[in-house]
């Protein structure tokens, strides 16, 4: 037993020498690719960065007391709304525009002189010296035409035939009642159809603005009417004539007619609306007061209010404006400013990678896939800091045991330093975010270190969540923030401890295959002893197989009592000699 830990630690010593000889003896151009993607992440990260926003005042809080200097306004300044009452106030002016409609009176002309073309000939089919039936074939088509429904009693109205005719005038369709039906419809067409539901308009204040040929008037929208609203004092006005002279199957059919000729004549002008809107919203002012010259905007150890808060950003965002304005040197000091901060703690990874495993910086797929995580977290963490959402979601945990769990625990610490300073700078030097993300990000380190069973997940939702409890906490009780926020700042941060490690976990899967690379999880299959090619083992080499599960046992005592992978040690040891059931009773184990 001594025999085979000695001889096993002999070897992995051995190729640890090999190992860093072959790094050291490494040529320069070997690092260029490293060097390359270092550079485009820093530079990536630093474009991502927030435009024209100082991060001077950015980790004051409401209810922080100030600890500095006393502050006094260098110069008159305008107080910059905060985004939410920005957004509040330009919603305000879009509901105050009037929705814009264009009355087409060419269109109500064009159907009234289709109506009375109508009846024209409807007078020319009724008077004709066809019979009955061949009249009522000849209407039929016509009405079709019109999209009316030639059903019998509509026929039978308009021809005057059988009842209808013997009950004449109270059942003709006469002149009289054409020009009441052609004068309901003028009517409507006069008030105005609007060619929209009245339920899918936001007037501004319940007003819409009609523009006719020779002016523009803004109208109440109650005085106009819809579709829906046209059909029905369509219907009121038909259904009067039948109470006061015609009979009621004559107003029905005479609904019908001029429901087919009922169109819209205010048509909605989207796009001079949209106009309207984004001039109105081009005057909401971005300022809601000023500051004048020499002002006192706050004193030391005084208490931050929410007032003197928003003094303070708007002056650090009009010196920034103002020296990217005035100077190219200054804006190209404060862009390089930005890129050198990625570019730090980008050093830190590559640093490490160069001192302790430089054999990873000749590994092009390997250095594919450690940009490509850090360009995941980077981009979630700029697309999450654009919509507003807490600083608590950002997915550096993420970052972190994607790194532990395709390398080793120590590189994820490592990384779990530079992604939480870039991901702190993106969020404008969020010190909280700093402090919470580096320890919720050491903690998921810990908690995939070593992968045994398929708990982990459990394992590191708890750690995580619980990590993000604890930390948030601490930094909101220092800073006496009301519990109504720390709890809501907690909701975040498990929110975030529990899809973290979900999202790993398909991500796992995809960078397995995508880079052919074999995780703990992966090994944890290999070692079921259920696996068919072992089973097979066990029948075909029974000897063997009892052979390499003792020596995987062994192999697993001897790594873990020299801190190597125990579970790459044992899984090795199972399948080591796994060509021997080809021809099983050539090897001594298998022979009785």
């Amino acid at each position: 037993m001594n025999d085979f830990f000695e001889k096993l630690s002999l070897f992995i010593q051995t190729s640890n020498e090999r190992w860093f000889h072959t790094a050291s003896s490494a040529h320069p151009h070997h690092y260029g690719l490293p060097l390359v993607l270092m550079l485009l992440i820093s530079i990536i990260t630093a474009m991502l960065f927030p435009r024209g926003r100082s991060y001077q005042f950015s980790d004051l809080r409401i209810g922080d007391v100030y600890i500095g200097e006393e502050v006094i306004a260098p110069f008159d300044f305008p107080i910059n709304k905060t985004e939410e009452q920005l957004k509040l106030d330009v919603d305000a002016a879009k509901k105050r525009v009037a929705p814009v409609f264009i009355r087409n009176d060419s269109l109500h002309t064009a159907q009234i002189t289709r109506l009375s073309v109508f009846f024209n000939t409807l007078k020319i089919i009724r008077d004709s010296s066809a019979v009955d039936d061949q009249k009522r074939e000849i209407l039929a088509s016509f009405l079709g035409s019109y999209d009316i429904n030639p059903a019998e009693e509509t026929l039978s109205s308009l021809l005057q035939t059988g009842s209808h005719r013997r009950q004449s005038p109270a059942n003709a369709f006469d002149k009289k009642l054409e020009k009441e039906l052609s004068n309901l419809l003028n009517d409507l067409f006069a008030i105005g159809v609007l060619d929209k539901k009245k339920d899918d308009i936001v007037p501004g204040k319940g007003k819409i603005s009609i523009i006719n040929p020779d002016n523009e008037l803004l109208e109440n929208i109650d005085f106009y009417y819809d579709m829906d609203g046209a059909r029905h004092l369509l219907k009121e006005g038909t259904e009067k004539l039948s109470q006061n002279r015609y009979h009621n199957s004559i107003s029905k059919a005479g609904y019908q007619v001029l429901t087919a000729f009922l169109v819209p004549n205010l048509q909605f002008d989207n796009e001079d609306y949209e106009k309207r809107m984004e001039q109105t919203v081009r005057t909401v002012p971005l300022a809601r007061g000023m500051v004048l010259d020499a002002e006192r905007i706050i004193d030391t150890h005084e208490r931050v209010t929410e007032e003197n808060l928003q003094k303070l950003r708007s002056l650090a965002e009009i010196k920034a404006d103002r020296a990217e304005y005035n100077s190219n040197a200054n804006w190209l000091l404060a862009n390089l400013g930005k890129f050198l901060i990625a570019a730090f703690a980008m050093i830190i990874t590559g640093l490490f990678l160069y001192m302790a495993r430089p054999t990873w910086l000749q590994t092009p797929k390997l250095l594919v896939l450690i940009f490509l995580i850090y360009l995941l977290v980077i981009s979630i963490s700029y697309l999450l800091n654009r919509f507003g959402l807490s600083g608590y979601l950002l997915p550096v945990t993420i970052g972190a045991m994607l790194i532990t769990i395709f390398f080793d625990a120590t590189f994820g610490s490592v990384a779990t330093v530079s992604i939480s300073i870039i991901a702190a700078a993106l969020r404008g030097n969020d010190f909280n975010v700093l402090i919470v993300s580096l320890i919720a990000g050491l903690i998921s380190v810990l908690s995939v270190t070593k992968v045994r069973s398929r708990n982990w997940l459990l394992r590191s939702i708890l750690t995580i969540s619980g990590a993000y409890m604890l930390s948030i906490s601490a930094l909101e009780w220092v800073r006496f923030t009301p519990l109504t926020q720390i709890l809501s700042s907690i909701g975040f941060g498990v929110i975030n401890g529990i899809f973290s490690p979900i999202l790993v976990y398909g991500l796992i899967v995809i960078i397995e295959s995508a880079f052919d690379l074999t995780t703990d999880m992966k090994l944890l299959e290999l070692s079921d002893l259920n696996k068919p090619v072992l089973k097979e083992l066990a029948i075909k080499s029974p000897g063997t197989y009892f052979h390499s599960v003792v020596v995987g046992n062994l192999a697993e005592a001897a790594a873990e009592a020299i801190n190597a992978n125990s579970l790459l040690a044992r899984v090795g040891a199972y399948y080591h000699d796994i060509g021997k059931i080809i021809n099983s009773k050539y090897f001594i184990e298998n022979q009785s």
